[in-house]
């Protein structure tokens, strides 16, 4: 049976194009208010994760549209999150009988790294060394000057951090900048070689998380956490939300 096509006029394509761009807007939109919410993500911090400026973000976030596939790629990778698609054959009683809906997923973690990664590929991790650690020994393990970046599998700022502890690890030389999950061990060590991090100076607790959090945090326990460790073995900066390279690089040479 021939296939018959449905026309329609300009206005209903701009409108189906809006409405569904309007949908990927507000995924994108919800999924930074969570994160805003629960881990304190600001717009500067995708800007200099995305390396655009803060006012491109407000652009992007502020008007569903401006957002491209591209931008919305772009976001969620860097968001820890992917969208999804749902195609629905919507062809009339006279047609084929239509089959069901057909859930599709989109690659677009894949599609938003080749942008964000440069087109790159990803690594695998060296072999895991992640040690596991009582969270009193968590400090005193560590070769100070240090830093201490505290994460959790499902802290989406928590990852977008990791995806870029190599600049900071340059950023900090040669104090050294250790990963401590807060996450079970075996749900750390796969999330690590996930995401490619070398786990040389990875550490995890075998303490209720809350209570790890709670020790090392000054105020409202929150992530992404980073503390300075001194040479002394004492903190001696403490920072909730992602560290960035200015701020490593300064705790390097103050602490």
């Amino acid at each position: 049976m021939a296939l018959r096509l449905r026309h329609f006029g300009n206005e209903e394509q701009r409108r189906a194009v809006a409405a569904l761009q309007r949908q990927v807007w507000l995924q994108v939109v919800a999924r930074f208010e969570v994160l805003r919410d629960e881990a304190g993500l600001r717009q500067s911090d995708l800007a200099r994760a995305l390396g655009v400026s803060r006012p491109q973000i407000h652009e992007w976030l502020s008007d569903p549209a401006n957002m491209t596939l591209k931008a919305a790629s772009r976001l969620m990778l860097a968001m820890d999150a992917q969208l999804t698609c749902a195609l629905i054959d919507q062809r009339d009683a006279a047609g084929p009988p239509a089959p069901g809906p057909a859930r599709l997923m989109l690659l677009l973690a894949g599609i938003a790294a080749f942008f964000v990664l440069g087109g790159e590929p990803v690594m695998a991790a060296p072999a895991s060394n992640l040690r596991v650690l009582a969270h009193p020994e968590v400090v005193a393990r560590m070769d100070g000057p240090a830093v201490a970046l505290f994460w959790r599998a499902d802290c989406g700022p928590c990852l977008l951090e990791l995806k870029g502890l190599a600049a900071l690890r340059a950023a900090a030389a040669p104090v050294k900048i250790y990963t401590v999950a807060l996450d079970a061990p075996p749900v750390a060590k796969q999330r690590l070689e996930t995401l490619g991090v070398d786990q040389g100076l990875a550490l995890a607790t075998l303490d209720a998380p809350e209570a790890v959090l709670a020790a090392y945090s000054e105020g409202a326990p929150r992530l992404p956490l980073a503390v300075a460790i001194a040479r002394t073995g004492e903190i001696c900066a403490r920072h909730v939300g992602l560290l960035g390279t200015d701020r490593v690089r300064a705790w390097a040479r103050s602490c």
